[in-house]
C-alpha cells in the first residue's frame, strides 16, 4: 500500500493513520530544525507506530535560508538536522547529460521599470508573493511576458508561463488571448471539472 500526502493533510489523519515501514519526504529542505514542526511532530508520530521504519529525504536543495546544509553538522551552530547525513547526490549536468533533463537556457524579457518597481517588493528569501503580484500585474510587465513569448518561444510547441498569484495567472491568460494565443490559468480555486 502507498499512501501520498502533505504534511498538513497526514497531519489532520495521524490519529488515523498506521504508519508506514519507509517514509519518503520531498522536499526535505522544507524540515524545520524546530523539534515542535509540524515535520518533527508527524515523523516523531510515524517513529512511534513503526519504529524501525526507514526515512528518505528528497530535496533539490540541500540548504536551508537561515539554517544551513539540511543534513549532517553542517548547519548552524546551536542548531540540529533530521538527517545525518547525504547519501546520494546527482548533479543537473549528470542529468543532462543522462537524457533526463534537457539543457537549460534562459532568455530575459524585461521592461527596465522592473528594477525599480521590485525595490518595494519585501523579501523573505524570496519575494514575498503577493507584493510581487502586485508589481508583475502591472500592465507593463504582462505586456513585456507576453513580447518575450513572442520573441523567444515562437519556435515551440506549448509553453509553461508561472505567475505569482492567481490575479496575476489571470492577467496573464487574458493578455496572451488578446495577442492571439491559446492561454488557459492552472491554479487552485478552479473546480475540479476545469
Amino acid at each position: 500500500r502507498v499512501t501520498i500526502a502533505s504534511v498538513q493533510t497526514l497531519a489532520n489523519h495521524m490519529g488515523k493513520y498506521p504508519g508506514a515501514d519507509l517514509v519518503v519526504v520531498d522536499e526535505t529542505h522544507r524540515i524545520g530544525h524546530d523539534s515542535d514542526s509540524q515535520y518533527h511532530t508527524i515523523l516523531d508520530a510515524l517513529r512511534k507506530y513503526k519504529p524501525y521504519h526507514k526515512t528518505i529525504g528528497v530535496t533539490a536543495t540541500a540548504y536551508r535560508l537561515g539554517h544551513g546544509m539540511i543534513y549532517g553538522d553542517r548547519c548552524r551552530p546551536g542548531r540540529t538536522n533530521f538527517f545525518p547525513e547525504l547519501t546520494h547526490r546527482i548533479t543537473y549536468k549528470e542529468l543532462v547529460a543522462g537524457g533526463h533533463l534537457m539543457k537549460l537556457t534562459g532568455h530575459v524579457a524585461t521592461n527596465e521599470l522592473l528594477t525599480d518597481d521590485l525595490k518595494g517588493v519585501s523579501v523573505s528569501g524570496d519575494y514575498v508573493l503577493n507584493k510581487l503580484g502586485d508589481v508583475m500585474s502591472r500592465a507593463v510587465h504582462v505586456k513585456s511576458a507576453v513580447d518575450g513569448l513572442e520573441k523567444y518561444g515562437a519556435d515551440h510547441e506549448s509553453v509553461c508561463v508561472f505567475a505569482c498569484t492567481i490575479e496575476h495567472a489571470n492577467l496573464l491568460t487574458r493578455a496572451f488571448n488578446e495577442r492571439g494565443h491559446d492561454a488557459v490559468p492552472i491554479h487552485s480555486k478552479l473546480s475540479p471539472l476545469e
